[in-house]
């Protein structure tokens, strides 16, 4: 981790640094070839205000993979600044309307902040852009991107799996993407033991992820406790700030009535986004088995923010 984070901090200075002739350095070429793997390490790790800086300055200087665009959106959001990455996310889709991956985000941020007509807007704008290249010449993360668009829209799921995900795997199977789509699709259905399958399968093909990790954790967790905090477990050894893992590991501790270990694990999520609705929501149903009305009501508030 602390070489990760020395790699980081290198690239900010450098990205800070005044631009050069491209006859003596590439930056684009270097930055996009180079540097965005260890970014990645980064987030996963949960370093999202160091990400969020970085990529917001590569993305000053226009460097053109949209991964650090996507990785700038998907940090402030970890941070709860959900109003700057959806008009930063509005910006991107002005320069790139046909990127359908970066559609599919900004619905995501849409729905997760009830801006229903935001939602309705990106969904058309998607249809639009997905009429612009047939399915059979997309890349494996523009397929799942349909798939997860046709899902918004009531598509059956059996199709979306036949239409767009297996063709995804298809088309690269060491991507993580498709494998992550199809076990989310199972778990929405609430078929555990195909969700666990495909979370499985993706762990095999594209190695060790904390989103494949944390989408079989919550596979087990109806069924297998012991799995499901095995696999928690090393979820948060690699991002001890992972709010999903947390806010699993907080309901199992409140079930077992562990109350005063569940609110440190609330806590944990608050202190990197104190915006975050399920921590609020299951701090108030703590303080409502507590009979601490005050507070359940206090913390209620603040989920329905």
């Amino acid at each position: 981790m602390m070489n990760v984070t020395r790699t980081a901090l290198a690239l900010i200075a450098l990205i800070a640094a005044p631009l050069v002739s491209a006859q003596n350095l590439d930056l684009d070429r270097i930055f996009d070839e180079k540097n965005l793997e260890p970014i990645r390490e980064l987030f996963e790790h949960g370093e999202y205000e160091l990400v969020a800086r970085i990529c917001g300055e590569a993305v000053k200087r226009d460097f053109p993979l949209m991964d650090w665009r996507m990785m700038r959106l998907k940090s402030l959001a970890a941070l709860g600044e959900m109003d700057a990455a959806i008009t930063e996310s509005g910006a991107f889709v002005k320069k790139y309307p046909d990127d359908l991956p970066l559609l599919v985000l900004r619905h995501d941020l849409a729905r997760g902040t009830g801006k229903k007509d935001l939602v309705k807007e990106t969904l058309d704008l998607f249809n639009k852009a997905a009429r612009t290249k047939p399915a059979k010449d997309r890349n494996a993360a523009e397929l799942v991107a349909m798939g997860r668009a046709a899902i918004a829209l009531g598509a059956d799921a059996q199709k979306i799996i036949g239409q767009f995900y297996e063709p995804a795997k298809r088309k690269d199977a060491e991507s993580e993407l498709p494998y992550l789509a199809a076990g989310e699709l199972a778990l929405e259905k609430e078929d555990f033991a195909r969700a666990a399958d495909e979370f499985r399968k993706g762990l095999k093909e594209h190695g060790e992820t904390t989103a494949l990790r944390f989408g079989l954790a919550r596979a087990f967790a109806p069924s297998d406790r012991e799995k499901c905090d095995e696999n928690l477990l090393r979820v948060l050894e690699t991002n001890p700030h992972h709010a999903g893992a947390l806010l699993l590991k907080a309901e199992q501790n409140i079930g077992a009535e562990k109350f005063i270990e569940a609110e440190a694990t609330i806590q944990a999520v608050l202190d990197v986004n104190d915006k975050h609705p399920e921590a609020w929501a299951l701090r108030s149903a703590i303080a409502s088995i507590l009979v601490q009305n005050d507070k359940a009501k206090a913390a209620q508030a603040n989920a329905m923010k």
